[in-house]
């Protein structure tokens, strides 16, 4: 018998990958970029240029966050859209399968059904052939007895 795979495809898969990595690569950079601009304002932590420039990066990494938010949500969208598509499809399957299981159980009974015919109208021919004989045996001792004196001639 054999063997049927499906395999469950989420549109923009690649499209998701490359995103959430690019995001990620930007999320590594921003990070190298707020650890450099804290080693460069090491004695002036709290002034306002080096506040300004942390508040400036980190800004920059919510919005990456939240574009990376964007693309994990279009992708779950995605899936579970696929996901559907698929749950249905085997569901019509199922119902697939149980009308051919059901067609498959009929043409067995018919033929389960078909031998027993078969059967039944052997044993009438083979009575009816009795019969037949019985019949003609009587039909012969009747052409060779005679009826009010003659015998009857075919």
């Amino acid at each position: 018998m054999g063997v049927i795979r499906t395999k469950l495809v989420i549109e923009g898969e690649a499209e998701y990958r490359k995103a959430i990595s690019a995001c990620n690569s930007e999320l590594k950079a921003l990070g190298s970029g707020l650890a450099l601009i804290e080693q460069q304002c090491e004695g002036t932590a709290n002034s306002v240029s080096a506040l300004t420039a942390k508040q400036e990066n980190l800004t920059k990494q919510a919005e990456v966050q939240k574009e990376k938010l964007s693309v994990m949500q279009t992708a779950l969208e995605n899936s579970k859209r696929a996901m559907k598509e698929a749950a249905d499809e085997s569901e019509k399957l199922k119902f697939q399968i149980e009308d051919a299981a059901s067609a498959l159980e009929k043409i067995d009974q018919n033929s389960e059904n078909a031998a027993e015919r078969q059967e039944a109208l052997k044993t009438r021919i083979k009575d009816l052939n009795v019969e037949l004989e019985k019949t003609k045996t009587e039909y012969k001792s009747c052409i060779s007895t005679p009826q009010n004196g003659r015998t009857v001639q075919t």
